[in-house]
Parts: C-alpha cells; structure tokens; sequence
C-alpha cells in the first residue's frame, strides 16, 4: 500500500513473478461520497485491531471500510472537519492502545 499525491496504491505482491502484480489505484471519487476525501494522500497507519487509515492533506483521515483490499472499489469512512475533527490536515498517524494518534501541522488529534 502507498500514499501518493495521486491517490492511494494497493498491490498484490502474492504472485511470484513480477510480471503478475495488480495494482489498484484510489482517487477521490465526487460522485461516491465514501471514495478517498482526497487524492494527496499522506501516511498509512494500522491500528492493533488492523483497521487500517489513510492520512490525506487536506481530507482528514480515511478508514478502509471494505474487508478486501484488492477490490476495485475501496469504502471509506471519513473522520475530519464535519465529524468532528479540529483540523482536516492529517500528515501522519500512529496506534496507541485503542486511539488513533494524527499529526496535523501544530498538533496532535486523538481519533
């Protein structure tokens, strides 16, 4: 999985030939409004209970709500400005216990 400012990238490395990699690639989506809030996306993180977030510029924090990675439409559950977040701006993020630590520009947010 990586983060882009085009989007976020999945990939199935399973496949021992290179040739076979799928990637998957996730943009913001206007016409679905659980797609990625925001094609620059920032950081990756996993909580313990391996929910995994994505931190975008100016999108708030993403939660991969579709159980299979590799489908061709990721849901997403957005947590920012409009549910509650006091900064839309997530440059990193890291699980502690059952919170979810975001760096934004001079702060940080406990999801």
């Amino acid at each position: 999985m990586a983060a882009t400012t085009e989007g976020l990238i999945i990939a199935d490395i399973s496949k021992k030939d290179p040739k076979q990699i799928v990637f998957k690639h996730h943009t913001k989506d206007v016409h679905r409004s659980n797609s990625l809030s925001n094609n620059a996306t920032m950081y990756v993180a996993e909580d313990k209970k391996h929910r995994i977030y994505i931190c975008t510029e100016s999108g708030g924090v993403n939660q991969i709500l579709t159980e299979d990675l590799l489908a061709d439409q990721l849901e997403f559950r957005h947590f920012n400005t409009s549910t509650g977040l006091p900064s839309d701006v997530a440059l990193s993020a890291v699980a502690d216990g059952d919170n979810l630590l975001v760096v934004s520009n001079n702060q940080i947010i406990i999801l």
